[in-house]
């Protein structure tokens, strides 16, 4: 594997890190089957579910198989397969990963360890999209003014 074409697919639940080469003008397919190029030994994620590549140029994609939706790819970046999040990060760049979390810098001495726990730091610290609020409609009101008292027996009528 070259490291410049080294491309680590990580996720912290489960305890994830698979380690691939993706050289220029190549693409790879993700998925849990082994015929996929990226197999992710994960349940309820289908057999083939997405591509990821590099121009020639060296940018990354990800796209659906169909290639009907495609982005941009810059490392490090989140994407999920659900129900799965991953992060995806260059590993001889650990301090890249490291800055988009609220930690500080590794030093050079850093363990594998060390920045995994790192890149898993990122998965607790990011924000999670807030719940929908369901719209209630207002409670009817009965206004007060539009009530009428009791109606009083006229004077003079036989009780």
């Amino acid at each position: 594997m070259s490291l410049e074409n080294r491309i680590h697919l990580q996720s912290e639940d489960p305890d994830l890190l698979i380690e691939f080469d993706l050289p220029p003008g190549t693409h790879a397919v993700i998925g849990a089957s082994p015929k996929s190029e990226i197999t992710l030994p994960l349940t309820g994620i289908p057999p083939f579910s997405g591509i990821l590549g590099r121009f020639q140029d060296g940018r990354l994609f990800i796209a659906e198989l169909d290639h009907s939706v495609a982005r941009r790819v810059d490392l490090p970046d989140y994407f999920s397969i659900p129900p799965y999040q991953f992060v995806l990060f260059h590993p001889a760049e650990p301090e890249a990963v490291v800055e988009a979390g609220p930690e500080s810098k590794p030093s050079r001495g850093t363990t594998r360890d060390q920045i995994a726990s790192s890149i898993r730091s990122l998965f607790r610290n990011r924000p999670k999209p807030a719940p929908a609020k369901e719209k209630t409609p207002p409670p009817e009101e009965s206004p007060a003014s539009e009530e009428t008292p009791p109606a009083e027996p006229p004077a003079g009528a036989a009780s």
